[in-house]
């Protein structure tokens, strides 16, 4: 069922995005798209990442004291 609305979903992107579309080159404003772009780049770059699982597991797993000389990438086999 989960698969009925998103293939729905994603099929009202589709056709909004073709309505949207200028239609005449006349229509097509340059700046505003920049503008769109630089807008949506933004909000992408200003998301809060959540912190990946593997550096979460390997700060648990780190000694409380920090004396096993923990770092994040590993050096090689010792």
């Amino acid at each position: 069922m989960m698969k009925l609305w998103v293939s729905v979903l994603a099929l009202l992107a589709i056709v909004s995005a073709v309505f949207a579309y200028p239609q005449t080159p006349s229509e097509f404003d340059a700046e505003f798209a920049r503008q769109l772009i630089g807008r949506a780049y933004s909000a992408l770059a200003k998301t809060k990442r959540s912190p990946s699982i593997g550096l979460s597991l390997a700060e648990y797993m780190a000694s409380p004291q920090g004396g096993d000389n923990f770092h994040f990438i590993p050096s090689g086999r010792k």
